[in-house]
């Protein structure tokens, strides 16, 4: 506590606070604390999964579900909490509206390649592979160089039956890897 009195904007010391918080068996304090880390930056991770942990029910982590929903519009973001929200959603929301939540991501901030992977992502886990490709294909075009979206865009087409296209993919996973 006297940390985050020193620092009161920093997302770290509210995030070990609500960890100890949880440590102690206080859920409250500790999603009370997890919640001011997420409002000062949405990007600490930890916070993130801590704040869905110390929920005690469905109706508590959507709602810890809205709060990060809303920073993530609210603040300037970098994409990797994108794959983080993806995560814990999952285990909450049902895929069509995660899947709308992702969309709407990807809407508004094209530019971080982690909206692209989340959106095909949630679409590869909902079997509609055909989707996921043509997100993963615009994807790759957008961001060449980037490994990982290859790496998803090979998978979908192993998934699909296409060996030939996801062992090209791989090819080229290592080829820009090198």
């Amino acid at each position: 506590e006297k940390a985050r009195d020193l620092d009161p904007h920093s997302p770290v010391s509210l995030t070990v606070l609500g960890h100890l918080h949880l440590a102690a068996h206080d859920p409250g304090k500790a999603g009370e604390a997890y919640a001011q880390a997420v409002r000062l930056s949405v990007e600490s991770e930890l916070a993130i999964y801590g704040m869905m942990n110390s929920c005690g029910g469905e109706h508590a982590k959507r709602e810890a579900l809205a709060l990060i929903r809303e920073e993530l519009k609210r603040q300037t973001i970098f994409g990797d909490e994108l794959i983080a929200y993806r995560g814990v959603a999952g285990e909450v929301l049902p895929p069509d509206e995660l899947l709308a939540n992702l969309q709407e991501a990807l809407d508004a901030r094209p530019d971080l390649w982690q909206t692209w992977s989340a959106v095909a992502l949630q679409l590869m886990d909902m079997n509609r592979l055909e989707e996921s490709a043509d997100v993963l294909d615009r994807a790759v075009v957008r961001f060449p160089m980037l490994p990982k979206l290859r790496f998803d865009l090979a998978h979908v087409r192993h998934l699909q039956g296409n060996a030939a296209a996801a062992k090209e993919g791989l090819q080229k996973v290592l080829e820009i890897n090198a």
